[in-house]
């Protein structure tokens, strides 16, 4: 099964404990996405959400689940995470993370698994406002006839309540 992610846009609307540091731990998020993504020869629009926990100060571990709209088949993601960031410099932060995701593709059934690494820099703002962009690597597990692995960029804006 061939799957091209594209992801031009995410828009992420994060409510956490009120803090001036965006990775406290006990913080938690929840994000909304959006994106464009290609697969099965046509072009989709991808809506999701994310939710996430600071169990250590810069350590997150979430659930995202994301729906493909735009033609036949259906697509359904969903998505455990792990990411770390560091405050290097008080306006810069790099982030790497790691996740699992299950695709659900509903006629044909073409179910699969993928895992992915993704890095990239948060740009602190204000407490209340961060923004990020970075790189996603993602490769599919099992039976794959060709591009198996996809890199892909990934872009937001974080707003703390």
């Amino acid at each position: 099964m061939k799957v091209l992610t594209i992801l031009v846009f995410a828009l992420s609307l994060a409510v956490g404990a009120s803090s001036a540091h965006a990775f406290e731990k006990g913080s938690t998020t929840l994000s909304l996405q959006g994106g464009i993504g290609q697969a099965y020869g046509g072009t989709y629009v991808i809506v999701g959400a994310r939710g996430g926990y600071f169990f250590l100060p810069g350590v997150q571990a979430g659930l995202g689940v994301q729906h493909w709209f735009g033609g036949p088949p259906r697509i359904t993601q969903i998505s455990p995470y792990a990411e770390a960031a560091l405050t290097v410099l008080p306006a810069i932060a790099p982030y790497i993370g790691a996740f699992y995701r299950y695709t659900l593709i509903r006629e044909p059934s073409d179910d699969h698994s993928s895992i992915g690494l993704r890095g990239g820099i948060y740009f602190l703002g204000s407490s209340r406002v961060n923004y990020y962009a970075g790189v996603v690597n993602e490769w599919q597990l099992g039976p794959c006839a060709r591009d198996c692995s996809w890199m892909y960029p990934e872009f937001g804006i974080v707003l703390r309540f």
